[in-house]
């Protein structure tokens, strides 16, 4: 089963190549990533290192998370470089790449995301900005 979860993660999560505030603003964010992948009530997650986690629920909660997540940036993009099986959980390595807004500045930053998937569905995503965060809680070792 978990090999079909990383199939999940990958057709379900992380559009290849697009601009996600794009997607957001011009509202094709559903064309881009299926709701009907998502648990009704899905969790996520935005982790980052300086504070606590901001938590959304159901897939309008994902559609906000990322609209929050995205007000300073000018396109942002993810592109996942590998997908670890851990089982129910899923590791995505990515990496982020964006322009700000306000000044123009350029930002690449290495990234990962724990999808957790039960009865085929996507329950909860948890978004982290450091690596070793999330292969911990992914429940593997470095």
């Amino acid at each position: 089963m978990s090999r079909e979860n990383v199939r999940l993660v990958r057709r379900g999560l992380f559009p290849e190549g697009l601009d996600l505030v794009q997607l957001v603003r011009d509202e094709r964010f559903q064309e881009a990533v299926n709701p009907e992948l998502f648990a009704p009530d899905v969790v996520v997650a935005f982790i980052t290192p300086s504070g606590p986690p901001t938590e959304f629920h159901g897939f309008q909660g994902l559609l906000e998370g990322w609209r929050d997540w995205l007000i300073p940036w000018k396109s942002y993009e993810v592109e996942v470089e590998e997908l670890v099986d851990a089982g129910e959980r899923v590791l995505a390595y990515a990496v982020l790449r964006g322009e700000t807004r306000h000044d123009g500045v350029q930002l690449e930053q290495p990234a990962a995301a724990v999808v957790i998937i039960a009865g085929g569905k996507i329950t909860r995503v948890e978004f982290h900005l450091d690596r070793r965060e999330a292969l911990a809680a992914a429940g593997l070792s470095d």
